[in-house]
């Protein structure tokens, strides 16, 4: 018994014994490194902007001790100032300091020096920039376009900008002649329409502008030269304008120029005194009617100087109501006249059949040049189409080309475009419509 005992108590004591020199074992801590680490937000500094830019940055300290903040510059393009607190400074553990930087923009970089032993330089690059102008392109009227009498023309834009939608580019179209013309308003895809009335343009030379001012204030233009044609169309002709002399009338039933009914020998003229043209430089087109009667004696589209006009009818018979010749007193209208003579005055025509001439200053007896025609006197309605560019002279009727030669004359004087007829002890009724005048100032 007793030796069972003594195993058992001799156990005991070395397991007693080991348990005691176990927790006697001593363990060195690790001390903790205390130091500051620097964060700076934004790590990239972008973006568009106008005027004077600023943008801010926060620069933290992230670790477990204080960090100080030695020095803050900037280098590179935008002339950018740090605001804020004053370097150095010290941020504690989890302390926070915002700077605002303030510049005219460019590409530059922000260098934060600090005490931190891992990061002591934090680089922020800079690209921020100047707002640029819109950029404008004109889509039409072409550039040296010539445009047309009595036909509204359509501009169009395209507008682009960096920053605004295309409808925030406040836009505005002006002449140099007429001033501001419109203020359109482009779409969501850039393109801006505006509708520039006939009845409102200036004749000649025009320069266009566009100009376009984005929410920055950025000013851009942006232009084009063209010219308008001087003139002017007459569908119904208003009678307010003209100046009627002898027989002639306005036929308010059918809404043409009468210059003379079916009457024996009677004269009429009627010219268009609101609106004066180049002699040198113009292009008439007109319709005309010739008949019902027993066949006499002929119509003129005549342009009347009016530097030395002394009235607005000139002869009788065979004068057309524009000339003078041994068979017609006259007086002769000044400046140049192109006849339809439709009958034959031995000693004066230069031909029996009806024919075309083209006169200077009512000389009916000895034209310029003369072309034999198709007969005319047939009731039925002609047009007639004439081009000055001096010395040139162009006549076609209905399409056919009777006269196209260089003339020796005076072309170059201000013009009334008008008409004249007559008849002898033979008639015809003489009738206008759908006259079209455009003064070539555009080359």
């Amino acid at each position: 018994m007793r030796a069972r005992y003594f195993v058992v108590f001799a156990a005991l004591l070395i397991s007693c014994i080991d348990y005691s020199v176990e927790n006697k074992v001593e363990v060195t801590p690790v001390p903790e490194v205390l130091e500051g680490e620097i964060s700076v937000a934004p790590e990239l500094i972008s973006g568009v902007g106008c005027g004077e830019l600023s943008t801010e940055v926060t620069i933290s300290n992230v670790g477990n001790a204080d960090l100080e903040v030695v020095r803050t510059t900037v280098e590179g393009d935008g002339d950018w100032q740090v605001q804020g607190a004053a370097v150095p400074f010290i941020l504690g553990p989890g302390e926070q300091q915002v700077l605002t930087l303030v510049g005219q923009g460019g590409e530059a970089e922000l260098i934060v020096r600090s005490d931190d032993l891992n990061n002591a330089a934090v680089v922020v690059p800079i690209t921020l920039v100047q707002d640029a102008a819109a950029a404008l392109e004109i889509v039409r009227p072409a550039h040296n376009e010539i445009l047309d009498i009595g036909v509204d023309a359509v501009l169009e834009a395209l507008v682009r900008d960096d920053v605004d939608a295309p409808a925030d580019v406040a836009l505005t179209w002006s002449s140099n002649q007429d001033g501001v013309i419109g203020s359109p308003v482009s779409d969501t895809a850039g393109v801006s329409t505006w509708n520039w009335p006939a009845a409102a343009r200036t004749a000649g030379p025009h320069q266009l502008t566009l100009t376009g001012v984005d929410s920055c204030g950025n000013i851009a233009s942006t232009d084009i030269t063209l010219c308008q044609q001087a003139g002017y169309t007459v569908d119904e002709l208003d009678i307010s304008s003209w100046q009627f002399e002898g027989i002639a009338q306005w036929d308010s039933v059918n809404s043409w120029l009468q210059l003379t009914p079916l009457s024996p020998y009677v004269v009429g003229s009627a010219f268009q005194t609101s609106n004066p043209v180049n002699g040198d430089a113009v292009s008439i087109r007109f319709q005309f009617l010739i008949g019902g009667g027993s066949g006499a004696d002929g119509i003129s589209l005549t342009a009347l100087d009016t530097g030395r006009m002394t009235g607005f009818l000139g002869g009788d018979g065979c004068g057309i109501g524009y000339g003078a010749a041994w068979c017609s007193p006259g007086p002769p209208l000044p400046g140049w006249s192109v006849e339809v003579d439709t009958f034959f005055n031995e000693g004066q025509d230069p031909t029996e059949a009806d024919h075309l001439a083209f006169s200077f200053d009512g000389n009916v007896g000895n034209p310029a040049v003369w072309a034999v025609l198709p007969e005319m006197e047939d009731t039925g309605w002609h047009t007639m189409e004439v081009l000055v560019m001096a010395p040139r002279v162009t006549i076609a009727i209905d399409g056919v080309v009777y006269i196209d030669q260089e003339l020796t004359g005076n072309f170059s004087f201000p013009a009334y475009v008008g008409f004249t007829a007559s008849t002898g002890g033979m008639t015809n009724e003489h009738l206008v419509d759908s006259l079209e005048v455009e003064t070539t100032l555009c080359e």
